[in-house]
């Protein structure tokens, strides 16, 4: 009504499986929010690391990375090649092994179908950051735009890009889940059979 924006800073939890926002605040402000980011300071490079985590509307798929320069103010800047210890890529969950297809050449492919009706069991539809969350806690990608490491190692060190966007997109296409639109909000539901 206002035409205003309400910022809230939350510390995340301290564990290494769940970086989620501190306490039953955190809990609502997930709920609430319209976008979600998370900030780490990477040293001693002394950069600071921006990712979008949840979003109902609009995903920023890169990651940002800002410095503060002499007068005090954030400048955009480069990934800094030493990015130090506090760079969560190494403590990636692996994936689940109950949505990976393994193809009889060698390949493998994940079970686009069963990953988001699992996500969406029991609900009519769901708001898009309530979809994400859930299909990333059910299959085990840790952050929505990530090379998983984790993932690379088990199968056999292939480069995979690993991207929460490509199986949503992958989803929308196969016609497992369909977007529908209400009071200019992004809802997901199960796609009619």
């Amino acid at each position: 009504d206002k035409e205003c924006c309400i910022a809230c800073v939350l510390h995340q939890n301290k564990s290494g499986e769940d970086h989620n926002l501190r306490g039953w605040i955190g809990t609502e402000l997930m709920n609430k929010a319209f976008e979600i980011y998370s900030c780490e300071k990477l040293m001693p490079a002394r950069v600071f690391k921006l990712e979008q985590t949840q979003t109902r509307k609009y995903d920023i798929e890169p990651i940002m990375w800002y410095k503060v320069d002499q007068q005090g103010l954030p400048v955009s800047t480069n990934k800094p090649a030493d990015c130090g210890s506090n760079d969560s890529q190494d403590k990636l969950p692996q994936l689940a092994q109950k949505y990976i297809v393994h193809e009889e050449d060698g390949g493998w492919h994940i079970d686009i179908s069963k990953l988001f009706l699992d996500a969406l069991q029991g609900e009519e539809e769901i708001g898009g950051a309530e979809l994400r969350s859930r299909v990333m806690q059910l299959s085990g990608i840790a952050v929505p735009f990530k090379y998983n490491k984790v993932l690379q190692e088990q199968l056999s060190g292939i480069a995979v890009p690993f991207k929460y966007n490509k199986v949503l997109q992958e989803a929308l296409e196969q016609k497992v889940i369909e977007k529908v639109e209400h009071d200019n909000r992004t809802f997901y539901r199960p796609a009619p059979f």
